[in-house]
């Protein structure tokens, strides 16, 4: 059985900085086998120039959601995150929309759907 990176983060208010683990964990019996060492900064070269860099490390989806989570839970938030109350003025501004297109139009529910239809191919 495969084991699992997980990774783990501490903020450290002395130096305003978050700490980052990442253990080598065995799935089958939680036990911590070991943990990524620091990473070290690679000076360039002539040779970097047109060469194939690594990424410094490589996770699953899960592992990702696991740090994200991590993270959350130290208090770091996204910049600019979408909440339930974007959704609700994007619908508040689609319906007035909707309202100023089918203000002064008296037609049936089938003509105005109609109507509105064509209004909206002239916009695209």
């Amino acid at each position: 059985m495969q084991s699992e990176l997980r990774p783990e983060v501490a903020y450290e208010p002395r130096y305003a900085r978050y700490d980052f683990w990442m253990f080598d964990i065995a799935p089958d019996t939680g036990k911590c086998l070991g943990n990524v060492p620091p990473v070290q900064i690679e000076a360039y070269t002539e040779d970097h120039a047109n060469s194939y860099l690594a990424p410094a490390f490589q996770l699953s989806r899960d592992h990702t959601q696991h740090l994200m989570d991590e993270l959350w839970r130290v208090g770091v938030r996204p910049s600019r995150a979408s909440t339930g109350s974007d959704v609700i003025d994007a619908q508040k501004a689609h319906l007035v929309d909707i309202r100023e297109m089918a203000q002064g139009l008296s037609l049936t529910v089938a003509d105005t759907t109609a109507a509105l239809c064509e209004i909206l191919k002239k916009r695209r």
